[in-house]
């Protein structure tokens, strides 16, 4: 399934802002009807950057890993672009620049394997 990564993000980010982001990031996701995604199924992370300098006035955000399929089209792609670039924006208003970027996979050019544990509260 889908992963996010996103970069650039201030180190004074609390983990409260990045949990929200991150649940809002999966709902912009899976409000593209066409990817035929829930929320659940997708991944997200914010790496520390090893630079300071500059955290904050440039965000970028990869989805990779976002499986291909006919109705996974170039402006379907473009529109998951669109509404994690608009998601990052409400919570970093004042950021100068944030990209994103859609890298499709082929099942046939890919190995995968998943465990997943189902963890009850």
């Amino acid at each position: 399934m889908p992963v996010i990564i996103v970069y650039g993000i201030p180190r004074k980010t609390n983990q409260k802002k990045l949990k929200a982001l991150c649940d809002d990031l999966r709902a912009a996701t899976a409000a593209v009807k066409e990817l035929e995604l829930v929320a659940d199924q997708v991944s997200c992370f914010f790496p520390s950057d090893m630079m300071s300098a500059g955290l904050g006035e440039e965000i970028i955000i990869y989805v990779d890993s976002l499986l291909k399929k006919p109705d996974r089209t170039p402006d379907v792609r473009d529109a998951l672009a669109a509404a994690l670039v608009t998601t990052v924006r409400a919570f970093f208003p004042e950021t100068a620049l944030i990209e994103c970027f859609v890298h499709p996979v082929s099942r046939d050019d890919i190995g995968f394997s998943t465990f997943s544990k189902e963890v009850s509260t």
